[in-house]
């Protein structure tokens, strides 16, 4: 699925930013900000002058994607950059003010109709994830020196040493032994997916 990233400056027109964010109640200084989500999925933290928005949503039933030919670099390149109608910047309403919405019930100074922040860059790629957003840590049923390690849908950076940990259960031991082996099981992702027997553990939402 596409992920879809805002990026906010200040509106400061070169005043003195201090002053600046102490009337906007705005972080400072900038970078100190830490990492917010809010009760609903949505998520903002600095990314060096500007802040980065996002939050977690669903292609619209309209979202057709073709896959271009795999072997035409710059095709696949563009496609994966393309950002769809309704997630333009220049799009109204954008699903950028939508962000920016949920997230100004918690800093306010990033309401859509302030002009404390303006949206001044989007960008989009597309995420690997599972139909239960959670990741397969499991042996391939049909070849047996395989062991999938996959779906983290672009936080697998952040869980490789645990995710390395339980691939090398598996080759050792023929499954994983620090943790129950059906939360990152190919049958529980099947059952999820067929709707019968028992589904996975999974993810509400992945940033």
């Amino acid at each position: 699925m596409p992920r879809y990233l805002y990026f906010l400056k200040p509106q400061n027109n070169g005043a003195d930013y201090k002053a600046f964010a102490h009337e906007n109640l705005l972080p400072y200084p900038h970078e100190q900000m830490p990492f917010t989500v809010t009760p609903r999925g949505a998520y903002i933290r600095p990314d060096g002058e500007k802040f980065m928005i996002g939050w977690d949503n669903e292609p619209s039933e309209n979202s057709k994607y073709e896959l271009p030919d795999l072997h035409d670099r710059e095709a696949t390149i563009r496609f994966q950059d393309e950002i769809e109608c309704g997630f333009r910047i220049s799009d109204q309403p954008s699903y950028g003010n939508r962000m920016r919405s949920e997230i100004a019930c918690f800093v306010p100074c990033l309401d859509p109709k302030e002009d404390v922040c303006r949206i001044v860059e989007a960008t989009t790629g597309f995420y690997e994830l599972t139909a239960d957003h959670s990741p397969i840590i499991d042996r391939d049923p049909n070849a047996q020196n395989l062991v999938h390690c996959a779906g983290f849908s672009g936080h697998g950076i952040m869980q490789s040493p645990a995710a390395g940990k339980l691939v090398t259960e598996i080759v050792q031991h023929e499954q994983i032994q620090s943790v129950n082996p059906f939360i990152f099981s190919l049958l529980g992702l099947q059952n999820c997916i067929s709707g019968q027997g028992t589904p996975r553990p999974h993810e509400a939402m992945v940033i």
